[in-house]
């Protein structure tokens, strides 16, 4: 399922004790710290920790969030214990099948999934990546919550004041529509309930009202450089959507392009900020649209 957005400008050792015929890590958060929900209260036994990784050649960004679970394989799980607060558990490395190949990214993945919202947090530090098997190590493995420097959902301080975890709320588009269309027919990804020429999926996307047609997604043109000068876009975008995005451009409606190399994507604060590296000349039209794929 998918829409599109069309501008245009005319333009320490922890105590888990056991021994395994393999490499050991142990994976951990320190006890007795605060951790908290994305509204600020208590992280509980509904949560659950996940360590693992990413498929071959898939970095989870921003940009991609809808595609994460798609791509993520765990090597082991464990619950959120609240009389300790915290999550520990110790995972024995006994071969190297994919996508759990020596050197791979490891993170730590945590999850509480509800009908009309979900907490996330994920995190990892520089020097987690997968090990061989070593079953003659005596020492495990430490990777230590507290340690990670990469902090790609929910928020993670090093320091503890006043938390060392606090996760994300993130919505997908299922549980969007039981808040955003209830009771409304006209609500799958592509329709268009208010008749605001803006489908479902962009309206989940841009946080707009789908059945208000004075509520529209924001996406703000304009040219900036020297001579013809390039397109770029400033859309309002929710990046605690879980939908996979891209930002596509052209010199007519019809023939679109993506990637590094044609379109330049920064996230910020209020959503993201797009620039074609293609310069306009003399008269020439550039176009940009968003499109967005459901997972």
């Amino acid at each position: 399922m998918k829409g599109s957005l069309v501008a245009t400008l005319g333009v320490a050792i922890v105590g888990v004790g056991g021994w395994a015929c393999g490499e050991n890590i142990s994976w951990f958060s320190d006890p007795g710290r605060v951790n908290l929900t994305s509204h600020g209260t208590a992280m509980g036994t509904d949560f659950d920790f996940e360590l693992g990784v990413f498929s071959a050649g898939f970095e989870p960004t921003a940009f991609n969030r809808g595609s994460w679970l798609n791509h993520w394989t765990a090597a082991q799980s464990t619950s959120y214990s609240a009389v300790d607060s915290r999550f520990v558990a110790l995972h024995s490395v006994a071969g190297n099948l994919p996508p759990f190949v020596v050197g791979a990214e490891a993170w730590i993945f945590g999850r509480r999934d509800g009908p009309t919202g979900t907490e996330w947090i994920l995190f990892r530090h520089p020097s987690w990546t997968w090990p061989a098997p070593n079953p003659l190590s005596p020492f495990p493995l430490e990777w230590n919550a507290s340690a990670a420097t990469i902090v790609m959902a929910g928020d993670l301080d090093a320091d503890g004041m006043p938390h060392l975890m606090k996760s994300e709320e993130v919505q997908d588009f299922s549980q969007w529509r039981v808040l955003a269309l209830s009771g409304e027919p006209l609500n799958g990804s592509d329709d268009d309930p208010d008749r605001d020429g803006v489908e479902n999926v962009i309206e989940f996307l841009a946080g707009t009202d789908p059945q208000n047609a004075n509520s529209l997604p924001g996406a703000q043109p304009s040219i900036i450089g020297n001579g013809g000068g390039f397109l770029q876009v400033d859309y309002s975008l929710r990046l605690d959507r879980l939908a996979a995005w891209t930002v596509e451009v052209g010199s007519d409606l019809v023939g679109w392009e993506s990637g590094d190399d044609e379109v330049e994507v920064t996230a910020g604060g209020a959503g993201v900020l797009a620039r074609d590296l293609t310069p306009r000349s003399g008269a020439s039209r550039r176009f940009m649209r968003l499109r967005v794929l459901l997972p």
